[in-house]
């Protein structure tokens, strides 16, 4: 059976609403140095019990340790080097089939109408054309909620203090240049 333990939580974390930061402290996740002005954090994945160097492209989340930081409304993504080829982007794409995901969240201060979520998407967003579709962000951030950049999405953790969501969202076959036309965003 496969087994990565978690910085997939760093692919797509984001917190909706929060008075403070939201924090992730992963298990086998080791943060190391900032490169890049502070956008590419390199971090230790283990899959299948072997460690390797990824690194978490992001905008304003930060690391210090073994916790990854987004503030409210951002997101990171777990690329394979440490740079961002903006007409190949190498997002780390983990096979998870068969596999198990391990990550620690600390809600304890998410209040209702705040959530702190952990997902997968299929990434990058891709236009009709099969062009990098730079329609949402310039990190070509897609899921099934985001009109003109759909990709299958698997919300693993949408969760406050008081509650805990876990949702798959399917979409349809996407045309030979891997555009995606529509989602089931309600999951």
């Amino acid at each position: 059976m496969r087994s990565f333990i978690a910085a997939l939580a760093a692919v797509a974390v984001q917190a909706e609403w929060a008075p403070h930061e939201s924090s992730f402290k992963h298990l086998i996740l080791e943060q190391k140095q900032f490169v890049n002005g502070g956008n590419f954090t390199p971090i230790t994945v283990t899959e299948d019990g072997v460690d390797t160097t990824k690194y978490i492209v992001s905008d304003w989340c930060t690391s210090n340790g073994k916790d990854y930081t987004c503030n409210m409304n951002n997101r990171g993504y777990i690329m394979n080097g440490p740079s961002f080829d903006t007409g190949n982007p190498d997002f780390y794409i983990p096979n998870l089939l068969g596999g198990s995901i391990e990550f620690d969240a600390d809600v304890s201060e998410f209040e209702c109408g705040c959530l702190n979520t952990f997902y997968t998407v299929k990434m990058p967003s891709k236009n009709s054309s099969g062009g990098l579709n730079h329609n949402n962000d310039h990190w070509f951030y897609c899921d099934a909620n985001v009109h003109d950049s759909f990709c299958p999405e698997m919300d693993l953790m949408e969760a406050n203090k008081y509650g805990f969501a876990t949702t798959p969202h399917s979409c349809n076959a996407p045309n030979d240049k891997g555009h995606y036309d529509y989602c089931d965003g309600s999951g």
